[in-house]
């Protein structure tokens, strides 16, 4: 997929960034959305030990607003990480923040608004459920697309998975979250009810954000998040941070991003 996005966005590699006219059609979302692959929510097979082995799938989700930044975009946010990682290099913390929008191999990838942690359900029948419940909930809803502002302080979230490593994240804007944010947090948790989860959680609206970069220290290297934030918000960059038009919501499911689109 790489190279196929690669092959319809090399127009716009090569010619002015300030220049969107030039640009060869874009893959259309379906294509994107079938073939879809981070993040991953493959099955996993858990096996428990009791009396008897017991197999038992769980069944992964994950529910959250996608952004396709176009090139103009792109070089904003490399201008931002650069910066910062300039900061941070200045006051004793030699890492470089690497951009998740970027691939290794310099092919573009979206980024996300999440909206729920990664979901484990113990039934693929209630993922479907799942799915549907949002689906059917949005369609009765009045929420119509909306604009993402992001605030200008950049924060640094330790990651759950690897608890050495961070995101350098983008805290969205409070007047996002008390708007649209809130009512779709609001059909997530009705959505949910009643389903079979390996693990209940909650939603945290004040946490909302989106990481547009990841810190990996060295082995034996323990980042301090509060002193890495503290640094941040004394240097705060006078970059302008784009705006995201939203006009759906995306739940994965396997290699897919099923998106649902707000009532027009």
């Amino acid at each position: 997929m790489d190279l196929l996005k690669d092959s319809y966005n090399s127009s716009s590699e090569e010619s002015d960034v300030n220049s969107e006219e030039n640009e060869l059609p874009i893959i259309p979302t379906e294509i994107l959305n079938k073939y879809h692959i981070a993040p991953s929510t493959n099955t996993e097979s858990n096996t428990m030990n009791y009396k008897s082995s017991l197999t038992t799938k769980i069944w992964n989700t994950f529910i959250y607003l996608e952004w396709r930044p176009n090139m103009k975009d792109r070089r904003t946010l490399d201008k931002l990480l650069d910066y910062y990682s300039g900061v941070m290099n200045q006051n004793g913390i030699h890492l470089k923040v690497e951009p998740l929008y970027w691939s290794d191999l310099g092919s573009p990838y979206p980024l996300h608004i999440s909206l729920s942690p990664n979901i484990r359900i113990k039934d693929i029948i209630d993922r479907d459920k799942l799915f549907h419940r949002i689906e059917s909930k949005l369609d009765k809803s009045h929420l119509k697309p909306f604009e993402v502002k992001f605030g200008n302080v950049p924060m640094c979230i330790r990651s759950m998975t690897n608890p050495k490593s961070c995101f350098f994240t983008l805290p969205i804007d409070t007047t996002t979250q008390v708007g649209p944010i809130t009512d779709l947090v609001k059909i997530i948790e009705e959505s949910k009810k009643g389903l079979n989860l390996e693990t209940s959680f909650d939603l945290n609206i004040s946490m909302t954000h989106m990481s547009i970069g990841q810190l990996n220290p060295g082995n034996g290297v323990t980042l301090d998040m509060s002193a890495i934030n503290q640094i941040i918000q004394h240097s705060i960059s006078n970059c302008d941070i784009p705006k995201v038009c939203i006009n759906s919501i995306n739940v994965d499911k396997n290699r897919q991003s099923l998106s649902i689109r707000f009532p027009e």
